[in-house]
């Protein structure tokens, strides 16, 4: 009966290394998902995103490190991270810090030149000093020369911006049976331009841009169908 409390104390010791444990998983999330997978007709161009939300009310700054690269030679790509854009993924890289409320993100550019193939990009990402709070981040692509094969067979919209480059307004256009769930524009850093997601049913008007900062902008666009398409201009003065 003596040793009752110190299996008592034990349980709670580690019952908080639990707690400690999953709170370090949940400092940050990744959207849509850590993992893309899609199959392209050979002569089109992709440019996917992978964001690295910010759970935290504190900065955060990732490094990620490059796993493997079997992509084909005969496509062409890029690889953009929150501060970088290389032609070829390098062995790592530090991404910019995230500020309070900003997200960190991944770009897989891709032009596919009429080659039929298939190819992975993986990456491993973690917090700057935490390399056990981290995970995988894998881009994986198949082509064919099948003209309108879609992941899941899903409808995939286009997305167009204009003028640009811009200076008071921002016009988006895209097909009439798209239906737009939202529209979410980031800065350079991934910073939210607009805190809330922007209603598409009220943009018949244009978006207006004039108190932005000359400089680049991303626009993400969801449809109702779980697609997602990001396009991105400049504001010139």
């Amino acid at each position: 009966m003596k040793n009752i409390p110190q299996y008592a104390i034990l349980v709670v010791v580690l019952l908080a290394i639990s707690l400690n444990s999953n709170a370090q998983t949940t400092r940050f999330e990744f959207n849509p998902s850590n993992f893309w997978e899609q199959e392209y007709y050979k002569d089109t161009y992709s440019s996917n995103w992978i964001y690295l939300n910010n759970l935290t009310t504190e900065s955060l700054s990732f490094r990620w490190r490059l796993i493997s690269n079997t992509f084909p030679s005969e496509w062409s790509m890029s690889l953009c991270d929150l501060g970088s854009c290389f032609p070829t993924p390098p062995d790592s890289n530090d991404m910019n810090p995230t500020l309070l409320g900003g997200d960190a993100y991944f770009i897989c550019h891709t032009t596919y030149n009429g080659f039929v193939g298939s190819g992975e990009l993986k990456l491993f990402v973690f917090e700057i000093g935490d390399e056990a709070n981290g995970d995988t981040v894998t881009y994986k692509y198949t082509t064919t020369n099948v003209v309108g094969v879609k992941e899941n067979d899903l409808p995939d919209y286009e997305i167009r911006l204009f003028p640009n480059p811009a200076i008071d307004v921002l016009y988006l256009s895209t097909y009439e049976s798209a239906n737009v769930s939202s529209i979410r524009i980031y800065n350079s850093i991934g910073e939210y331009i607009y805190p809330a997601e922007t209603d598409w049913g009220k943009l018949s008007n244009g978006i207006s841009i004039n108190l932005l900062s000359p400089g680049i902008y991303h626009v993400n666009v969801l449809f109702e169908n779980g697609k997602q398409k990001t396009s991105t201009f400049y504001k010139s003065r």
